[in-house]
């Protein structure tokens, strides 16, 4: 019941709009300042190998068994600005395949490398994905603003892509009791019998390259009429889950129209023939648990027809709403079996989870760090280590305790008054802290490969 409430309070918005600054730190790397003695922060937060306790601070060694690894997870969770590994030296790349990839690519070999980044608001309307994206693809190649769904509620602020759509569309998401097809990554499916999809991509200034424009879409049964800029086209989505590609010109727009409510569509991709692709899958309100609806047949299919290299996990600011709590060992045990299910499903690619970032809540008349934080980021941390996926932690790496609230009050702005969301300068350097941790991570491949 918890659970359920919990999720439910996230996604409906019914919470307590205060945040708080705490006590996350322990005395590990990050320089953040700690709270005073009898403060609402008190409480032990010095390491993974602490016995639990009554305020929910659990402990690493109650879940991982070898003390070796333990106590890298001591010396790194902490860790700011680098992409972590708990299972391999710091001299060694975190993301090692991912590197190599890149490694390939910066040596002229032509091959498209894929990065799924899931969030929740954090990144909607391509807020931090845009600046990373835009990064990336400077530096190893690319262009294009990736995955786009057929309709969006941040289509008006995204300003990556021009985004308009028309007719009648029907849509089943996350929030749904029930689905007529599997949900992709995005966690939405739309149908329709006379709906048009417009897409202009913002972010590509060569008018020279070809751009691979592709609907991505489910089972269909027969040959499916597809208008594309005006001309119907027969095509076939035989499979659980289809890319087909519409249009692969030097244009920058596309239109696309569909009058067949039985086929189920995610939305349209506008990428490179090669290079990177960086595909952002935003749903507000979410704390990562609702990936367990993705059925995993449809997964494996997507492994196969759309094969991620790298799939990104960004979660936390939703499970934090209500002010005092410290205890997130039932998100722990419930998020774990979700990851394991997407790694079982997508065995071809690495996986980073990207911790919380700060949020605040109003205690004793003082926006502070939320004092769960700690805990949280304890959580996340055992999620990357029991799935040996990579671990950056966004909350250190943008300053730590306080941060949110200076961001929101300092002028400029890095961030709104609700003490949660960074904005658009905000996400912008958020962006640029996980392209740079990128970047180090990289040069140690590159290192090894001398």
């Amino acid at each position: 019941m918890l659970l359920l409430y919990s999720i439910y309070i996230s996604v409906s918005g019914n919470n307590v709009l205060s945040l708080n600054n705490i006590s996350i730190v322990s005395d590990v790397l990050l320089e953040t300042k700690l709270p005073t003695k009898n403060s609402i922060n008190d409480y032990d937060s010095t390491s993974f190998t602490n016995d639990s306790n009554n305020n929910g601070d659990t402990s690493l060694k109650e879940v991982i068994k070898d003390p070796v690894i333990i106590e890298k997870a001591v010396a790194k969770y902490l860790t700011a600005k680098e992409l972590i590994s708990f299972n391999n030296d710091s001299n060694s790349a975190a993301l090692p395949k991912f590197m190599q990839k890149l490694l390939s690519i910066s040596r002229g070999n032509k091959k498209k490398v894929r990065i799924a980044w899931l969030g929740d608001s954090i990144i909607e309307g391509d807020l931090l994905t845009k600046s990373f994206r835009k990064r990336i693809q400077q530096y190893f190649g690319g262009f294009g603003v990736g995955f786009v769904p057929a309709t969006s509620i941040t289509a008006s602020f995204r300003n990556t892509v021009l985004h308009k759509w028309k007719g009648d569309w029907k849509e089943e998401s996350f929030k749904s009791n029930s689905l007529k097809a599997p949900l992709f990554f995005s966690g939405h499916t739309f149908y329709t019998k006379n709906g048009t999809i417009i897409l202009s991509d913002k972010t590509i200034f060569d008018t020279i390259q070809p751009i691979e424009k592709s609907l991505l879409c489910g089972k269909a049964t027969g040959e499916i009429q597809i208008s594309v800029n005006g001309q119907t086209k027969q095509y076939k989505a035989t499979k659980l889950f289809n890319r087909l590609i519409l249009d692969s010109s030097t244009e920058h727009e596309i239109s696309v129209t569909i009058q067949d409510d039985n086929i189920p569509i995610y939305g349209i991709s506008s990428e490179p023939q090669s290079g990177i692709v960086v595909d952002n899958f935003s749903f507000r309100g979410i704390t990562g648990l609702e990936l367990g609806k993705l059925d995993s047949n449809f997964l494996g299919n997507v492994n196969e027809e759309n094969n991620y290299d790298l799939v990104v996990l960004e979660y936390g600011a939703n499970l934090m709403f209500r002010p005092n709590d410290v205890d997130y060992s039932w998100y722990r045990s419930h998020i774990m079996k979700v990851v394991n299910k997407l790694r079982k499903a997508m065995p071809n690619s690495e996986f980073l989870i990207i911790s919380t970032s700060d949020r605040a809540f109003r205690y004793e008349e003082t926006w502070k760090t939320a004092v769960g934080m700690n805990n949280l980021l304890k959580a996340q941390a055992e999620l990357a280590i029991n799935n040996n996926a990579a671990f950056f932690n966004m909350y250190a790496s943008m300053g730590g305790w306080g941060t949110i609230v200076n961001w929101a009050d300092n002028i400029p702005s890095l961030a709104n008054k609700d003490y949660i969301h960074p904005n658009f300068l905000g996400a912008e350097k958020l962006g640029n802290l996980l392209f740079d941790a990128f970047m180090k991570d990289y040069k140690k491949v590159c290192k090894d490969s001398m």
